[in-house]
């Protein structure tokens, strides 16, 4: 008597789905017109933005000893779905011909400019550190050393901060104004550094780190800066610099000036084509498209793997930047469609109360 063998077909759940044939889930659901979110091809997800009240002038901020002691002169906490983003900006001080030599030299060395870059722009950045948790320690990936790069360029060539908000004006401990031949001789400004924790990811992050930042930028505070006198009070911070004490007011600060006009949201978008060989069934719901779909705020390992994006910027009417990767394909259409998408998420995102002042 001879046996038979038979074959069961394997069914996989979503989750199991989405990391062995991502594409396959994707196509599934896009079939029907829904996303594997369950989200509509063009709606983005909730956003939630506010102070993480660490800010060492953050004085209305319940936080006990935190504040007044630390180093974090504005902080932000951004939350959209299960993904949590945290932003604080610290500072330090240098003399101004040191930091523009190094920086021109630095990016020199990397090839991130060439010799005939005009070095005096008027525009400041941010040094950026972003850090997505993985549940492990380690040195900085792909991933985040790219994110970390873009936000330096987006800042800078945004001209969101001027240079010269940066730039310092010594006074007298006493409150007295020093005598021009008691001046140091080289000025000074203040260089900004953003630390970006990711906690609880669930797609691209560069949208809600760049919104954290521009966040927490909103929120900084400059500490006013005196050459002290050589005998001062114990336990307050200095910084030795030539033959001068500089030294950081526990109190006294002022807003960061920022070119309000130029904010701007960042959003991402995913294009994907529908795949024709799969069979069109009557339960299937008719798509208005053309045979591509435009997809707003990738979520979920399904939708991570699209290689076509369009990231755009606006500050709800204008666009201030675009980049295109896998562009081959893309279409004035799906452009145009970006940008309007980008613009609407833009108006909603920036005129939340969360980025008010």
């Amino acid at each position: 008597m001879s046996e038979t063998a038979s074959f069961k077909p394997n069914i996989f759940p979503p989750d199991v789905l989405a990391q062995i044939a991502p594409d396959v889930l994707l196509q599934k659901y896009l079939q029907i017109g829904l996303r594997p979110s369950l989200r509509k091809f063009d709606e983005f997800k909730p956003v939630v933005i506010g102070r993480a009240g660490v800010g060492r002038y953050e004085s209305n901020e319940p936080n006990g000893d935190i504040n007044g002691v630390g180093s974090v002169l504005g902080s932000s906490i951004v939350k959209s779905g299960k993904t949590t983003v945290i932003c604080l900006i610290s500072g330090a001080i240098v003399e101004d011909d040191h930091e523009l030599v190094n920086d021109y030299r630095t990016k020199l060395e990397k090839d991130i400019i060439d010799s005939e870059t005009h070095r005096d722009s008027k525009n400041a950045t941010v040094y950026t550190e972003v850090e997505i948790s993985r549940g492990g320690s380690g040195p900085p990936n792909e991933e985040e050393i790219a994110i970390s790069q873009r936000l330096y360029e987006a800042i800078y060539h945004s001209g969101l901060i001027d240079r010269n908000a940066l730039k310092i004006q010594l006074e007298s401990k006493g409150g007295e104004e020093l005598e021009q031949e008691f001046l140091p001789q080289t000025g000074y400004s203040f260089v900004l550094y953003a630390t970006i924790q990711v906690f609880s990811r669930a797609g691209p992050v560069y949208d809600l780190c760049y919104g954290a930042l521009i966040s927490a930028l909103r929120q900084t505070r400059l500490p006013a800066v005196y050459i002290a006198e050589k005998r001062t009070e114990v336990g307050v911070r200095r910084v030795r610099v030539e033959d001068y004490d500089l030294e950081c007011d526990a109190e006294k600060n002022e807003l960061l000036k920022l070119n309000e006009d130029r904010i701007s949201w960042s959003s991402t978008f995913g294009l994907v084509e529908l795949d024709k060989a799969v069979p069109h069934d009557e339960d299937k719901m008719e798509i208005d498209t053309d045979g591509k779909i435009l997809l707003a705020e990738l979520e979920g390992e399904a939708e991570e793997n699209i290689d076509t994006r369009i990231m755009v910027s606006s500050n709800g009417s204008t666009l201030s930047g675009l980049s295109v990767y896998g562009a081959a394909g893309v279409t004035k259409e799906d452009l145009k469609k970006a940008f309007h998408l980008a613009n609407r998420r833009a108006q909603c995102v920036l005129n939340s109360e969360g980025m008010k002042m």
